[in-house]
């Protein structure tokens, strides 16, 4: 007791002094970790939701980004969410959790966010309207290609059946020209179709499902 009472009082006039030299430190620290985010292009705190087409090539479109606490209001949710992300290589891109609910509990956040985009639909839908559903598919993911100008979550959508029907081995979207950078896309959404076919084959369901709707 008396030594730490003799460490008080030799440092007790140089505390507003520490107190500086810490603070600094801190802002040191803030600003060298967003330094290393930028320079490695790695933004984990943002979450993309596209959703993906085909037609005449591979087409995404952005629905909405937003902060990744936007879409998982819970610290411990995504604290579990950036660890996995940090984790995924270019031959794994999918945040993918073995604890059912966990993922569980992703995925309803997910579908939350997705929901709120069609509310004008579910809304119409009430008064009898006529509105256009259909069942889409989505993944968590974390892409890391070489391509790709930037690392972040991104939520891919994707319609059920055209998933299904594109993106299988030989399907129709390998006959389509596609860019080199889309064609990152379209090896992610090929492994989404995998993913697809082990569930419609009785093992677990790691692709989300939604249904979305537009008043038609």
């Amino acid at each position: 007791m008396e030594t730490i009472t003799q460490l008080h009082e030799t440092l007790k006039p140089y505390y507003s002094t520490i107190a500086i030299v810490l603070t600094w430190i801190g802002f040191g620290l803030v600003w060298w970790r967003q330094r290393s985010r930028w320079n490695s292009k790695e933004f984990l705190g943002q979450v993309n939701f596209s959703v993906n087409d085909f037609a005449e090539t591979l087409r995404m479109r952005t629905l909405i980004e937003v902060d990744t606490e936007d879409v998982w209001p819970n610290k411990y949710g995504v604290g579990l969410l950036h660890a996995l992300a940090r984790k995924t290589t270019k031959e794994k891109p999918f945040i993918r959790l073995k604890n059912k609910d966990d993922r569980d509990y992703l995925h309803r956040a997910v579908k939350n966010t997705l929901s709120e985009l069609c509310a004008e639909a579910f809304i119409a839908a009430t008064m009898g309207k006529p509105i256009t559903r259909a069942k889409y598919l989505f993944a968590i993911t974390c892409e890391r290609y070489p391509e790709m100008r930037t690392i972040k979550l991104r939520v891919l959508v994707i319609e059920e059946n055209l998933l299904r029907e594109w993106c299988g081995p030989g399907g129709k979207a390998e006959q389509l020209p596609i860019t080199p950078f889309y064609k990152t896309r379209l090896r992610t959404l090929q492994m989404m179709y995998e993913l697809d076919q082990k569930a419609q084959k009785g093992e677990e369901h790691e692709l989300g499902r939604v249904e979305m709707a537009v008043v038609a």
